[in-house]
């Protein structure tokens, strides 16, 4: 076996196989000078391809919903967005108009700034959609230029796919039997090869570094999306291995969703809420299906971050009412917007910031911009006339914020009230603790909020001052660092002391290594990517409560990462069957992981 290579779990399961390698080939888009009476003959031509791109997607979003169903296509959705967007039309139009160029040469370059600014963003969503922008370029330019093709189409036998990235297209028009797994060196759980695998239910590991180097067509390749291990050209003691983890996983699986309807209770009858994070209104569904109770999370942010301009009152509140209406009588909580630094597209006056997450963002823009503060927190008032709605404020930082926050609430239920608008007086308002500043004054904080959700991605990050995007320090971020345990319990207890529920909404709430040490702390409710949620709720009702405690107790007495997962592996095991949920754990389960050379480190 050549080496064990480490990456980003994107869809779980396992494969042996082939590799493909994926070589997508660049179009060649050569740039032509117009004569002046050729211009309108390639605006029409330009005109032309557009349609074909869109009567292409249209076929590809038919047959998506047939073989995805509605969230894989909505994914083509945007890309029909883009091929209508006045600032991707009528600038190629202009452009060739005023530069005399032909179409290719002037929609590659409008396309190519788009995609690398966006894929440049420190946000990994943001990011992520650079991928559709080089879809719709590369679809449109080989209506402008032919020759191009889509690769995945014409594969002839089960293989396991790697490549650099896969754009939306290109999984799209793969057949599930052809397409063993995914291996890629970018993208992540949120990118749309991500979806569209676990979809698929088809394997898929991101984030392999410089994995199309290490590969070759032909090569034998094993992959596990569930902890995101790849194994080049395993030994025959690893191919068994493999094969053996993919029946247990199958096994597991059928298992798993047998526990759809029933509720999340430990064996001596502690109940833990179990709900689901969504950014948009097909998450419901989804959700829903994967047993959710309630949304944990509505990421509102990403409802309108292709817009130009934030949306009106009135929009925002039939965004959100179709939600809580299809959830109820479960509750929703809402997150008011989550913009700035970074999410810049429908913020006014943004500055540029060097560091968008340690900046201008989220309960601080809402702060300095009252207006569009208000017209949210109306829409969500509104809201919450028709089901159960829970509001929450994010990066809460100190009592003063959360003070400013509920003196703009009280004066949007003062001009409901004046219209005779109904809404729940009694609104259930929080606040997310993801910021260390606010853990070490959560007795305060919880005194004033009627609950507190654990957002441990940013508490993370900034507690162990690691950027879980750089590959460089991204071994340092640890759910299951002794700083993080601590600075939980301590937000659980001092919201318990106030009598105040409080939650959890980051991935480490979807960890199942993590989950019996969470719940050991007394935290109430569990919110994650709906896929996972039968996962934790198996370890929950295999359990007590009291073993969970002994549990929490002992991770909490440890100094090191080590010694927590030691615990955490101990108390877990035979919670989840007889799968192997992480590769890491030694000879006994996989060979060692290769350690990086001094030759890869000079080169990363």
């Amino acid at each position: 076996m050549d080496r064990m290579i480490s990456g980003i779990a994107a869809s779980p399961g396992f494969a042996v196989g082939e590799a493909h390698l994926l070589h997508r080939g660049e179009i060649l888009v050569e740039e032509r000078k117009l004569e002046p009476d050729e211009v309108e003959a390639e605006v029409r031509r330009f005109e032309s391809s557009l349609e074909k791109a869109r009567e292409e997607i249209e076929a590809l979003q038919e047959k998506i919903t047939n073989t995805m169903g509605e969230e894989g296509a909505r994914i083509f959705g945007v890309h029909q967005m883009i091929l209508h967007d006045p600032m991707v039309v009528e600038a190629t139009k202009e452009g060739i108009r005023q530069s005399l160029r032909n179409a290719g040469a002037v929609f590659d370059e409008i396309m190519g700034g788009m995609r690398d600014t966006l894929s440049e963003a420190a946000d990994e969503y943001l990011a992520q959609r650079s991928l559709d922008i080089e879809d719709v370029r590369r679809r449109v330019l080989m209506q402008l230029a032919p020759g191009g093709r889509l690769l995945l189409r014409d594969l002839r036998r089960p293989v396991v796919v790697v490549a650099e990235e896969l754009t939306p297209s290109e999984t799209a028009h793969l057949d599930p039997e052809k397409v063993l797994a995914f291996v890629t060196e970018a993208g992540g759980r949120t990118s749309h090869a991500a979806i569209m695998a676990r979809s698929l239910g088809v394997p898929a590991v991101a984030g392999v570094s410089r994995i199309t180097e290490r590969v070759r067509t032909g090569s034998l390749i094993a992959v596990d999306g569930t902890s995101g291990q790849v194994a080049v050209n395993p030994d025959e003691y690893m191919i068994k291995f493999f094969e053996s983890q993919k029946a247990i996983f199958a096994e597991l699986e059928r298992e798993l969703l047998k526990l759809k309807n029933l509720p999340a209770v430990t064996l001596d009858g502690r109940e833990v809420e179990l709900s689901a994070n969504i950014e948009f209104p097909e998450g419901v569904e989804s959700a829903l299906n994967y047993g959710a109770r309630g949304i944990g999370l509505l990421r509102t942010e990403y409802l309108y971050l292709g817009c130009e301009e934030l949306p009106s009152e009135d929009k925002q509140y039939s965004d959100y009412l179709k939600m809580v209406e299809q959830v109820a009588p479960d509750s929703v909580i809402i997150r008011t917007f989550d913009l700035g630094g970074d999410k810049v597209g429908v913020v006014p006056a943004t500055p540029l910031e060097r560091n968008p997450f340690l900046g201008w963002r989220a309960i601080r823009v809402s702060l300095a911009h009252p207006k569009v503060f208000m017209n949210q927190l109306r829409a969500i008032l509104r809201t919450s006339a028709h089901g159960p709605v829970k509001l929450i404020f994010p990066m809460i930082s100190g009592l003063e914020e959360l003070m400013q926050a509920k003196e703009i609430l009280n004066q949007a239920k003062e001009s409901l009230s004046r219209e005779g608008m109904p809404f729940d007086e009694d609104l259930p308002v929080g606040i997310m603790m993801e910021i260390p500043a606010a853990c070490a004054m959560a007795d305060i904080l919880a005194a004033e909020a009627d609950f507190l959700s654990i957002g441990t991605n940013d508490l993370i990050q900034y507690s162990l001052a690691v950027d879980r995007g750089n590959a460089q320090v991204a071994y340092l971020y640890q759910e299951l660092h002794p700083a993080i345990l601590r600075q939980v319990k301590m937000v659980i207890d001092a919201g318990h002391r106030h009598g105040k529920w409080v939650g959890m909404c980051g991935e480490m709430s979807a960890n199942p290594l993590a989950t019996m040490i969470l719940i050991g702390m007394g935290l109430d409710e569990l919110s994650m990517s709906p896929e996972l949620l039968p996962e934790i709720k198996k370890v929950i009702r295999s359990c007590t409560h009291a073993e969970a405690k002994a549990c929490a107790d002992d991770a909490l007495n440890q100094n090191t990462v080590e010694g927590v997962t030691g615990v955490a592996r101990r108390y877990t095991e035979g919670k989840l069957g007889e799968l192997v949920t992480d590769v890491g754990e030694g000879a006994a389960v996989y060979p060692p992981l290769l350690q990086t050379t001094e030759e890869e480190k000079e080169d990363a």
